[in-house]
């Protein structure tokens, strides 16, 4: 079963509120050619918590994409389990800045 705990997580260092969901999305890396489905547990405009088959396959930097929205964001992963990660959208750097 895929599930994150509060155990795994590390200190609470979000700037912004995330929102509860089960959304669908899809991780795509190397060009393009690789890529891997997910499900959204939480977002916010600058990140989200991502449940994944296997999060060591995932490279630190990917693109991203939330259905049903046809359109990719740059992310990095802030920290991982197994299972889970916790990602940050590069773009939402750009617009705080």
């Amino acid at each position: 079963m895929l599930q994150a705990t509060v155990e795994q997580q590390p200190d609470e260092r979000r700037n912004e509120h995330r929102i509860r969901t089960l959304k669908r999305g899809m991780i795509v890396f190397n060009d393009r050619y690789c890529s891997t489905e997910c499900r959204v547990r939480n977002e916010s405009a600058g990140g989200a918590l991502l449940l994944v088959e296997q999060s060591h396959a995932i490279p630190q930097t990917f693109e991203f994409r939330l259905y049903p929205n046809p359109e990719y964001r740059q992310a990095e992963i802030v920290w991982r389990t197994d299972e889970a990660m916790g990602i940050r959208f590069l773009d939402a750097r750009k617009e705080a800045a």
